[in-house]
């Protein structure tokens, strides 16, 4: 899981578009399910605690993070890392995406990069693999 998490921050800060924004302002974080209070955790050091939000169908309460809605968050996000691919019906709203948005997703989740390079979303599109 460690070095899952470190793949994902490094590629993240790796990515040379990204890395003032990541940096220099604050960034909502989202990410679904499996280990993400590790991740976020992980992530405290790059972006302001208060910016991390989490999305999951069955936890809705944490005491360090907030939880949003999925459609809540698409305006704001500049930073949106998938450790789970959810159902695709959840991006049926994803023209209110924000067009500057970093998309941290596995490279397994081909339901979820199809959708968004469809969705000429293409460039924002990271993909990696573990």
């Amino acid at each position: 899981m460690k070095n899952k998490i470190n793949t994902i921050i490094s590629s993240i800060t790796n990515a040379k578009w990204w890395v003032d924004k990541l940096f220099w302002r604050p960034t909502d974080i989202i990410w679904f399910w499996e280990f993400w209070l590790e991740l976020a955790k992980a992530l405290e050091p790059y972006v302001s605690k208060k910016e991390i939000c989490y999305f999951d169908e069955k936890i809705k309460n944490n005491t360090d993070y907030h939880y949003l809605d999925f459609t809540d968050m698409l305006e704001k996000t500049e930073l949106m890392i998938f450790t789970y691919e959810i159902d695709i019906t959840y991006l049926n709203d994803i023209n209110k995406l924000n067009s500057c948005v970093l998309i941290v997703v596995d490279s397994s989740f081909s339901q979820l990069i199809t959708k968004f390079n469809e969705s000429w979303f293409s460039d924002n599109l990271l993909i990696l693999e573990y």
